[in-house]
């Protein structure tokens, strides 16, 4: 399986493979070992969940405690990444489910709604705001951010330009916390109990910008004892967020 050269080892053709699958192993032996203490009526083994730095900061640091108090055995990983990656990581098998939002095309898993919420233009609710800006703070080049900026400008007929470029929403929000700058992120990193009231949407009378968040999980794979707890507590934990409109 290995090929020994000069300074460095290289696998094989069969070591690639078996290299690929060592990850689906590992998550078999994950599993084995938390059912065989569900048969012990304990929650124990690794739980990992993919999602974004700003979701983790913004809305699981609760359920994180809870599960600490119900599930001490238990293993949480977090892993931080976007949507791409987060498909990736499901694909691999290197997490057992994942919080997207609806980027990216996510028919090839099964998923579960955990709210509705629409990307906005924030301030600072302590600092004024004219009737049209220049800039604003956004992430990287984005549809979302394409969508808002076409449509300030076919609104205003200006240019609304970038500036500052940052690829974290939890950064946006604190940058604009703590000056009189507009960011652009998702609003459910305005659902954390602390953080309410504290940045207003701006009202420039634009179309809506709306996201969907998801649970996401490999359909093909059943969740631990311990995953399934911790699943549920977060699908529970949004259940009254998630509005009135259909699925």
């Amino acid at each position: 399986m290995l090929v020994h050269r000069r300074n460095r080892i290289q696998l094989t053709d069969e070591g690639r493979l078996i290299f690929s699958k060592a990850a689906a192993v590992l998550r078999a032996v994950d599993l084995l070992e938390a059912s065989i203490h569900s048969l012990e009526q304990e929650y124990s083994g690794q739980v990992v969940v993919g999602c974004t730095h700003s979701f983790a900061q913004s809305l699981l640091v609760g359920l994180i405690q809870r599960l600490r108090i119900e599930a001490p055995k238990v293993r949480l990983k977090l892993r931080f990444g976007h949507t791409a990656l987060v498909k990736q990581w499901l694909i691999e098998g290197s997490i057992n489910f994942g919080i997207v939002l609806d980027n990216e095309d996510l028919s090839a898993f099964e998923t579960t709604l955990l709210h509705r919420g629409r990307f906005e233009l924030f301030r600072n609710i302590a600092h004024s705001l004219p009737d049209r800006i220049t800039e604003a703070i956004f992430t990287e080049s984005r549809p979302e951010v394409h969508t808002i900026k076409r449509a300030y400008q076919e609104r205003f007929g200006s240019e609304l330009t970038t500036v500052m470029e940052i690829s974290s929403w939890e950064m946006i929000f604190t940058l604009v916390f703590g000056s009189n700058h507009v960011g652009f992120f998702p609003d459910y990193l305005m659902l954390h109990p602390e953080r309410k009231g504290l940045l207003v949407p701006c009202d420039f009378g634009l179309p809506e910008v709306p996201y969907h968040l998801f649970l996401v999980r490999d359909r093909a794979v059943s969740l631990s004892r311990s995953t399934e707890l911790f699943f549920e507590m977060i699908r529970e934990g949004f259940s009254p967020v998630i509005g009135d409109e259909p699925a």
